[in-house]
């Protein structure tokens, strides 16, 4: 399986040892047919907030068994129509609003086909506004 790591499930393995995080990611590592894709931006929020030294390069070792990808322009449109959906529907995630790194994170792992591996309570909320808003896309294609 392919998948797009969020910066909360790196940060929940090496800064808080969540022992259900870690479990899930070193099974997914560990078998061969899966593949962890990740943005500059996961990887700019993993490492800002890193002071140790020792740790930082965990960190960045960590990422090197994972796979690049690009954020797109397409990518960048799909977030900010996906975004307008979301408050013209009123759709409450991430304490009360619609966060735009979580939708853009959402978004980028739609593009490539991926699955999300997150801690986030709000993907899953995501997952459920991104299912009416590709019905109302498609629904305005049809007129």
């Amino acid at each position: 399986m392919e998948y797009f790591i969020d910066t909360n499930l790196i940060i929940d393995v090496f800064e808080r040892k969540n022992s259900d995080s870690i479990a899930l990611l070193a099974s997914i590592v560990n078998n061969e047919e899966d593949t962890i894709y990740y943005s500059g931006l996961v990887y700019t929020e993993t490492l800002r907030t890193v002071l140790d030294e020792e740790r930082f390069e965990i960190l960045k070792s960590a990422f090197s068994s994972f796979s690049w990808l690009d954020i797109t322009q397409e990518i960048f449109v799909e977030t900010k129509k996906f975004s307008r959906y979301c408050r013209s529907q009123e759709i409450k995630v991430a304490k009360g609003k619609c966060e735009l790194i979580d939708i853009l994170h959402f978004i980028t792992a739609k593009h490539y086909g991926l699955e999300v591996l997150s801690n986030d309570s709000d993907m899953g909320n995501l997952e459920q506004c991104y299912q009416a808003f590709k019905a109302s896309q498609e629904s305005e294609n049809e007129q």
